[in-house]
């Protein structure tokens, strides 16, 4: 006799795909038969999946086209199942499905669009914080500001990209012409969202993205104006620094100073 659980495996294995048929195991309810029955929740389950995949990637849908969306989400799908019941987290690995994928691994834009609308989406949702201010900052021994660390918003984001996926982003929600085109230098931004649930994003020179990265792992204020002194002349580190630190605050990017 076939247990629940097994029928239950069978069911979900047949949602998505797989050889595995439990129509003959279930009875037909309401005139309906068990393999129209199973069918019709099969196409409801890709469906919603593929909704989910869409309202979070509506950008890269839109560049990608209809029938070629439709045939990644569905291969998307296909190997990444979804094993929660929320359908928040569904795409969390959309963009490194699409940086191997045969279809869209040559094409690094694809995959950095995704990696950039999941960036918005996780800012968006991260959980609230204080926001530290400069006098809290000025009020903390001078002694100490050589091994002043930062702690940041849980919904600031760094994001590194190599193609034109934010101008691609930024056209579509202008409702301009989507670029086509545009592998070149590195570009470096950060995402976050201010006290008003607004997202926000900019770009960042080279030097603050240094900066920021080094404050966002820990590391002290001294140790950062050292790691400046790979870009910047030595004459321009000290106000540069200090120069960061007051953007970031203005920002609202500061969770909080600590010093050792």
């Amino acid at each position: 006799m076939t247990t629940l659980a097994q029928l239950q495996t069978d069911f979900l294995q047949h949602l998505r795909g797989s050889e595995v048929s439990a129509a003959a195991l279930l009875e037909g309810q309401q005139g309906i038969p068990s393999g129209l029955g199973l069918d019709i929740y099969t196409h409801a389950y890709g469906a919603r999946l593929r909704e989910a995949l869409h309202s979070d990637h509506a950008v890269l849908a839109q560049y990608l086209g209809a029938e070629r969306w439709q045939r990644i989400a569905s291969a998307y799908i296909a190997a990444n199942p979804s094993r929660h019941r929320s359908l928040r987290n569904f795409g969390d690995g959309l963009p490194r499905f699409l940086r191997l994928h045969h279809s869209t691994r040559l094409h690094p834009r694809v995959a950095e669009l995704a990696a950039f609308e999941r960036a918005l989406l996780d800012s968006f949702d991260a959980a609230d914080a204080p926001v530290a201010t400069w006098a809290d900052l000025l009020a903390l021994p001078e002694t100490g500001w050589p091994t002043l660390c930062l702690r940041f918003q849980p919904s600031l984001r760094r994001q590194a990209t190599r193609t034109n996926c934010v101008q691609i982003w930024m056209a579509a929600h202008a409702g301009d012409p989507l670029p086509r085109h545009g592998i070149g230098h590195r570009s470096d931004w950060a995402v976050w969202r201010d006290a008003d649930l607004i997202t926000h994003f900019r770009s960042l020179s080279e030097a603050e993205a240094l900066a920021l990265d080094h404050f966002m792992a820990g590391r002290d204020f001294a140790s950062g104006c050292s790691a400046l002194l790979a870009c910047l002349p030595e004459a321009d580190v000290p106000a540069t620094a200090l120069g960061y630190l007051a953007q970031w605050c203005a920002d609202g990017w500061v969770a909080a100073w600590t010093v050792a």
